[in-house]
Order: C-alpha cells, then structure tokens, then sequence
C-alpha cells in the first residue's frame, strides 16, 4: 500500500511540509526519505481489522478508508467528507469479495477542519451507519487520553490498513504494513521538529514512508497501537508527499479523543470477555471496575473450600466474598441468592451420619447453605437450609465416602457466622497418602482398594530402554519384571568379557550359558546351547542340558503377571508368584523383591534365601540344586529327563557369585 495524497478529489501537492518552504524532495529533519519509488504492504484478512472499512462516495468515484469505533459509528478523516452527502461503507477485505455494506446516515466533520495546504489540522471525522455493521464484527476503540501516544513512543512501530493505491496502481484491497512513529504533537498549535522550520499541525503523528505506508485512497484508514494487549486506533491517514514515498502525517486521535465519544459514547459498559478496552477508560475486561460483578471476573468460592472435619467448628464472613452464583438448581426454584459465598470441603467416613449447622452473628444477617457431593459449584445441589434471616440452617446427610461440599451463600445483608459439623457412626475411609492403616482392615494407603482411584497410587510400568527406575521399585529396564517380555529385553545375549549382566538373568559373562565354549571362557566341553549337537557327551542336547539353564536361546518359563495363568506351573499365578514382584500392575508392599540385593521384607533373609522367593525363576533354578552324593535328578528345565548334578553344581557356584570359569 502506498500513502495519501488526500482524496483523489482532493489533491494538495506536498513537497512543501506544512506551512514552511522546502526544496523539491526535503524532507524534515527525523524523517528520513527513502531511495525507491514505490512500497510495497501485505494483505489484511486478520478477523480483528474486520473493522477496517471502505468510503466511497457514488457521485464522484472518491474513495477512503476508516475504522469502525463502535456499532453504528466509523472514525475517518474530515477531508473523506466535507464535500460529500453521503457515503456507502463496505465490510471486507477487497472489492470483490466485500461481505456487508451499510450507508451513512450523518457526516461529521470536526468543526474546527479548514482544509487548505496551510491549515490541514483537524482532519478528523465520524461517519453514522443507517443501521449497525454486522454484529460478527467487533469495532476497535479509540485511543484514550489516559493511554495517550507521548513522546516516550518515538521509535516504536504503528500498523496502518487501508484500501488505497497498491505499486500495482490497483485500490480496493486491504492492505498493511507497519512504520514507526517519528514524531507528535499533543498541542493546538502547531509543533517544530527536531530541526527548524519544520513542523507537523497540532493534533497530529509523523512517520517516515522508507518501508511502505498509506498512499491515495488510505485517507482516513487507522494507526494501530497495542497499549497492553489492546488494539486501538491512535492515527487517522491526514496526508504526506504526492508520491507516497517520504513522509506521512495522520491526525493524533487521543487528542481529540473527548470529540470523538461525544457522539459515539463509547460503550456504556465493558463488555467483560471479549479483550477489548470498550469504554475506552484504559482497562481491559476484568481489569476495568465495570466488571467487578461480571461472572466472568469472580474468583470462585470453589478454587479454594476451606476444608471442614467431623467435630469442627470455624467462623466465617460472606462480606466481600465472591458474588458468582445466584442460583442452585431445584434447592433455589423460586429465587436468587445474591452472595458473597464462601464454600467448604468435607470428607465423613462411609455411613456416618453427617449434620452442618451454621448460625449467624447478627439476626439481620440471612445466609442459607447448600449442599453438593463429589464437585463444587453451583450445579448438583443435593439438600439446602433456607431459613429467614437471623435464623441457624441446618442440612443433614449420610456420608458414602465420598467428598461433599457445603456453599455458605447470602440471601440478604451479608456478614459473619459460624459453622459445625457432628459425625456419628461409619466406617472409617482410608487415607491414601499417610501410611497409616486409617479403616483398620489391614491395608495401608495404596494396598487398600480404597485407594484404587487416588493419583498417587496409579500404576507406572517401567521404560525398558531408558536406564531409568521409571516406577522407583528399585529395579533399572530389563531387571525389571515389567520388561520381562519386552523384545529388547527378551531377546538380549550375554556378552562375554564385559563385566555386565547383558541380558539381565543374574548371571555375568561366563557364568551364563550363553558364553558356553566361547573363548574368553575356559571349560570347552560344556554344552553349546543352539547347535543341536551334544557337545558334552551327557546324553542332552541345548536346552535339555543343565549347561545352557541360563542361555538366552533357553528360555526359563516365567510367570507373565497379567493373564490370570500359572505360566511357568509353579501353582502361583500372576501377583501370586514372586516373579511378578517388581510388576507395576502388582503389589510389593511387605514382600521381598528377589533379585535387588536387598532384604525387602525385614527377615533377614536376602532375595532366594527368603522362604517368599520360592516361585521366584531364578531362585527356582538354584533351589533344584542335587547334594553332591552321586545321584541324578529330575530338572524342571529338562523336561522331566534325569540328568547328574555336576552341570548344575557348577551352575549354583556362578549364581552364588563363583567365577570359576573365568580366564585370570
């Protein structure tokens, strides 16, 4: 988009700055020119500018642009209307494609608009709408003179729209492009700038045009500045050099901000939730003392009950409190409470029987309260005490376990009270977080059913690939049981050398079977695991042999925690079997966990020396072990062959940490 040279009908020749002489080309001192001929802007389709418009007056083809400051009110330039009678006014962003349009009613010019090359000051005016714009669009206040523009705002960006002359020579299309201020002027009288003889009209703003900016048919159109998260219009396009190129002037709106919402009035109140500065007083919804009783601006007594216990008795105030709920449902069928509120939280035991009583401090004083189970607010309200005023309410209910919430609110004069409640009977709920066994029944916060729901005791599985104790059982990735079956732990192989349990089966390079004739490992008549060869010459092959109990091509049948099976025919079936100890869908509180080195359990028995580890795999596997007196044995893992115990004696020495086949 380009700058103004005024109406198309009304071209003045601004070479010359103001009132004072230039050379062709000067410009003013702080505004600099630029060394292009044409600017270039960007198209505008942005829901908020919505409220940009199209003038165009039908007898003589004249064209502007202005902005809709309120429903039936848009704020242009005077030199847009003082030789027309009327204007059309269109909504959207480019001619073809406008979406509603409207005709002007009343042309307002300021009073005080010459209009001459050497009096353009106050070159502001208001268009009246026959009918109000579309109500889909949200009209952009006026800048107030108490977020006046100041000189502490040169140097800082604007945003002009308007529909005038493109570089294309085309208008019609809304266009922006952003400039920064250069210079105000606050006074009547005319201002000089940095260097004499320049000056800009009282009123009015300056910008340079080296990056863009309004050109021929922009007159009238907006400034935009953000005070605060708020747009508003804080220029309308007055004029600047014929070829659009060097400087601009629009005229200052906060300065005749007074002028302006003498005929629009603003609105009269601030509409609460839409972002806007309304009324034009500088706060924003919430922020502007208009919406101290909007909905929308309270601070629910419902962000923080006061918690209430069985046998308490606190006092309390409605005075000041919040005002946001009026009614409760069937408990307020025929009026409206008209608050403050304060609200209170409450968990009885299952089956007691609950009664809140609340009296007032003074008898002119009329509260009543009301009651709702599991959320508070002002919905669900179950019973409610609405007696006159001066007189004690009283609701009464049998607790099942869950949380109820009482709502303290004012039918009239608001003011102090006091609130109880008696508990008697029930069963007492367990609290989930305390470590106390609160019901008696054996269990303690998350191991008791209770507790099934609560946050804190929702199950978390192990990641199995991050090194991280990701459910804090003590246990890292593929130690884990929860990762039992997981691929990359299943399918791990020792490697043999390296000082690590690779494949996490207890068992350390050449104590494991996988490392069965492997170099680093002495003893090559051991059995090799995945050849189908009788390596050993003991009469079994692979998995059959004693050797390759820990191989991974072997796999030891293993409990699997979570499908109601007895998966390795221990007789124990999921979180019965210790090997589901460190399973996040298992309980291991009081038992101990098999394979951390620790004594869980407090017997002081460590991992399979505990009795509780028999149907732990790996503690089933060293527990098979013969007494060395020459007989033979039946293995689990050889499917019922016999089978001599030297394999497995050697096997028991490297679980019990014995490196006797390693290489020194």
């Amino acid at each position: 988009m380009h700058r103004i040279s005024l109406l198309t009908s009304l071209v003045f020749s601004f070479s010359l700055l103001f009132s004072c002489t230039q050379g062709d080309g000067a410009v003013p001192a702080g505004l600099s020119g630029g060394d292009s001929y044409i600017y270039y802007g960007t198209r505008d389709t942005t829901a908020a500018h919505q409220a940009v418009v199209l003038l165009y007056d039908s007898r003589n083809g004249a064209m502007c642009t202005g902005t809709l400051v309120a429903s039936t009110w848009v704020l242009t330039a005077a030199h847009c209307v003082v030789e027309s009678t009327s204007l059309e006014v269109y909504f959207g962003n480019d001619e073809n494609s406008f979406t509603a349009q409207r005709t002007s009613s009343q042309l307002i010019p300021h009073p005080s608009y010459v209009g001459t090359s050497q009096n353009i000051a106050n070159d502001i005016a208001l268009v009246r709408l026959s009918q109000a714009a579309p109500s889909n669009i949200t009209p952009i206040p006026p800048l107030p003179t108490s977020l006046a523009i100041s000189n502490s705002d040169v140097g800082n960006p604007l945003e002009f729209v308007g529909f005038g002359l493109t570089e294309n020579g085309t208008t019609g299309v809304k266009l922006t492009v952003d400039q920064d201020l250069g210079a105000q002027c606050s006074t009547s009288s005319a201002c000089n700038l940095s260097q004499s003889p320049y000056q800009i009209p009282g009123g009015s703003i300056a910008y340079t045009q080296s990056g863009g900016g309004p050109c021929s048919g922009d007159s009238g159109g907006p400034a935009f500045i953000v005070r605060s998260g708020t747009e508003y219009v804080a220029g309308v396009t007055s004029y600047g050099d014929e070829y659009c190129t060097q400087y601009g002037v629009s005229t200052k709106v906060d300065y005749f901000y007074n002028w302006i919402i003498g005929y629009t009035g603003g609105t009269a109140s601030e509409n609460c939730t839409n972002g806007t500065d309304d009324d034009g007083d500088g706060a924003v919804d919430c922020a502007d003392s208009d919406c101290a009783a909007n909905a929308a601006c309270q601070t629910s007594a419902c962000t923080s009950p006061v918690s209430l216990a069985c046998g308490a008795s606190q006092a309390g105030t409605t005075v000041g409190k919040s005002t946001m709920f009026t009614t409760y449902g069937a408990c307020t069928s025929n009026w409206t409470e008209a608050g403050g509120e304060v609200a209170y939280s409450l968990r009885p035991n299952n089956g007691q029987a609950v009664t809140v009583t609340m009296t007032m401090g003074i008898t002119s004083t009329d509260l009543d309260i009301f009651l709702m189970k599991g959320t508070c607010g002002n919905s669900g309200c179950t019973a409610s005490s609405v007696n006159d005023a001066g007189q004690a309410e009283t609701v009464s209910f049998t607790a099942d376990g869950s949380t109820y919430y009482i709502l303290v609110d004012t039918y009239a004069n608001a003011g102090a009270f006091t609130i109880s409640v008696s508990c008697t009977g029930g069963t007492p709920t367990e609290n989930c977080t305390n470590n106390l066994d609160d019901d008696a029944d054996g269990r303690i916060d998350c191991a008791d059913t209770d507790c099934a729901s609560a946050a804190n005791c929702q199950s978390v599985s192990e990641n199995c690939t991050n090194n991280i104790d990701d459910d804090a059982d003590g246990l890292v990735d593929c130690d884990d049981a929860d990762c039992r079956f997981v691929t990359a732990c299943a399918a791990a192989a020792e490697i043999c050398g390296n000082g690590i349990d690779d494949d996490a089966d207890s068992f350390v390079d050449c104590d494991d079977a996988d490392c069965n004739g492997h170099e680093y490992c002495s003893g090559s008549s051991l059995e090799l695991c995945a050849n189908g060869l009788d390596d050993d010459s003991d009469g079994f092959v692979d998995c059959d042999d004693a050797d390759c109990a820990t191989a991974s091509a072997c796999p030891i049948p293993v409990e699997q925690c979570t499908n109601g099976s007895d998966d390795d025919g221990d007789g124990f079936v999921d979180c019965e079997d210790a090997d589901c100890r460190t399973h996040s869908a298992c309980d291991t509180e009081g038992f101990e966990v098999c394979n951390n080195g620790i004594d869980d359990n407090g017997d002081g028995k460590v991992d399979c020396a505990d009795s509780s580890c028999v149907s732990f795999y790996l503690c089933s596997l060293i527990n098979s072990q013969p007494a060395d007196d020459g007989c033979s044995c039946t293995v689990g893992r050889h499917n019922g062959r016999s089978a001599s115990g030297s394999g497995l004696f050697l096997l028991l020495l490297g679980t019990l940490g014995l490196a006797l086949r390693r290489r020194f």
